[in-house]
């Protein structure tokens, strides 16, 4: 069943995970995203899988520094407009901090 998620190209099939994800059926869901995870990284050891987290980890702290600094100078455009100092300055040290 879980091999009708990849497509072609070895890559998920969005469309064809989204239709075994209805709520009437979560079980098959759940069972289809193990399977999915023990066909992937079966051949992974400790060390493997230890190395895998931390790069995720780090990916996934990247993509949120980026779209914290996006959201803070949002927030800096609109402090300066408003000329609101003190908020520009808590803005302007997290951005640094980050």
């Amino acid at each position: 069943m879980a091999e009708k998620q990849y497509n072609t190209h070895q890559q998920l099939d969005i469309s064809a995970l989204r239709e075994i994800s209805q709520p009437d059926n979560p079980e098959v869901f759940v069972d289809t995203l193990l399977f999915m995870a023990e066909r992937d990284f079966s051949e992974f050891n400790e060390s493997t899988a230890d190395q895998e987290v931390k790069m995720i980890l780090a990916e996934i702290q990247k993509e949120w520094i980026k779209k914290r600094k996006e959201f803070l100078a949002g927030e800096l455009r609109r402090a300066q407009a408003e000329k609101d100092t003190m908020h520009e300055d808590e803005i302007l040290n997290e951005i640094m901090h980050l």
